[in-house]
């Protein structure tokens, strides 16, 4: 995988994973983890807010609040 996405939302219970292809968190070069602890991670995306807090190593400029 080229990149590892990291995407944090508070609404657990919806069903991301869906999103991509076979359900498989994987799409072209994208691994995604849906709120999963990671390490480190490329870009990570929060979807409103998170449910309890998270860490991850991501640059700042790869950080986004959707």
């Amino acid at each position: 995988m080229k990149y590892k996405i990291k995407f944090s939302s508070k609404y657990k219970e919806w069903d991301w994973i869906r999103q991509t292809p076979g359900r498989k968190g994987v799409w072209g070069d994208c691994q995604f983890f849906i709120n999963e602890d990671i390490d480190q991670c490329d870009f990570w995306f929060v979807y409103e807010d998170v449910f309890e807090k998270e860490r991850a190593m991501c640059f700042s400029q790869n950080v986004f609040l959707i």
